[in-house]
């Protein structure tokens, strides 16, 4: 349909302790870091210094535009995509279940 979706995450930063402390509350945090440090990287450890928003964001545009031989042009999103953007950080999103639990949660809330 000419259309690219990409599902996931980058980390700009990553801290394994902080996640640990987080997502693991009553675990062996100390093992569980360790192994998230060998497990997860995030842009700035592969750059080897911090990378701001706009810098990757840039760097994302020019490379897609060179890696698919394609150039983007800046738009606005239509208003059917602005109400799905709405409903979406309302009803998913912007929940903390969704964030703790993901999908099963939202799904379960429908």
């Amino acid at each position: 349909h000419g259309f690219f979706l990409q599902h996931g995450a980058l980390l700009m930063e990553f801290d394994p302790v902080r996640t640990c402390a987080v997502v693991l509350p009553h675990r062996d945090r100390e093992e569980q870091a360790r192994r998230l440090r060998d497990a997860v990287t995030s842009v700035g450890e592969q750059a080897g210094r911090p990378v701001d928003e706009e810098t990757l964001c840039r760097a994302l545009w020019k490379g897609f535009e060179q890696v698919l031989g394609i150039r983007f042009e800046e738009g606005k999103l239509t208003p059917e995509e602005e109400e799905l953007k709405r409903e979406l950080m309302t009803k998913k999103y912007g929940r903390e279940s969704w964030t703790k639990e993901g999908e099963k949660a939202w799904i379960s809330g429908l």
